[in-house]
């Protein structure tokens, strides 16, 4: 989100800390987790995997004002969406799915519409599956911006 805000740090390794001397990464980029840090890496660490690391001090009130904006456009899809944490909900589709051709396709276009109005950076990564649990380990399969559908046909797969 911090690559969304502030365009001069799109492409580049960014870390996510508290407040300025805090200890620890509390996200990061794709561009640093390439090199290694990830939620939970100690700041000294994540500067000896990532000298060039960009840390920007949190800021909880404009993630919490997206991650509302976001559940609002999910409820476009679903009145059945549940706030799970900062940067993630669940969405039921079991309703509103053929409304849209099927699940696949309503993931596919809640994207587009994720970055239609909340901006061209915000990755959205769905995972597609039965219950939460399995819908949550697709979601993580694929990040960022991934769409991993796991079916009874395809479960043994993963």
């Amino acid at each position: 989100m911090e690559q969304q805000k502030n365009p001069q740090l799109r492409g580049k390794p960014v870390g996510v800390i508290k407040a300025e001397g805090r200890t620890v990464i509390i996200a990061a980029s794709v561009e640093a987790k390439r090199r290694g840090v990830k939620t939970g890496t100690l700041v000294w660490q994540a500067k000896l995997l990532c000298p060039e690391i960009i840390l920007v001090p949190a800021d909880f009130d404009s993630y919490d004002k997206m991650t509302r904006r976001f559940a609002r456009i999910c409820q476009r899809f679903s009145d059945r969406v549940e706030l799970f944490s900062l940067d993630e909900v669940f969405l039921d589709a079991t309703e509103t799915g053929r409304l849209f051709g099927g699940s696949r396709k309503l993931a596919l276009h809640l994207k587009k519409v994720v970055r239609e109005k909340l901006g061209e950076w915000m990755k959205v990564s769905i995972g597609i599956a039965k219950n939460r649990l399995l819908a949550k380990l697709a979601s993580d399969m694929e990040k960022p911006d991934g769409l991993v559908e796991i079916s009874d046909e395809n479960q043994d797969v993963y």
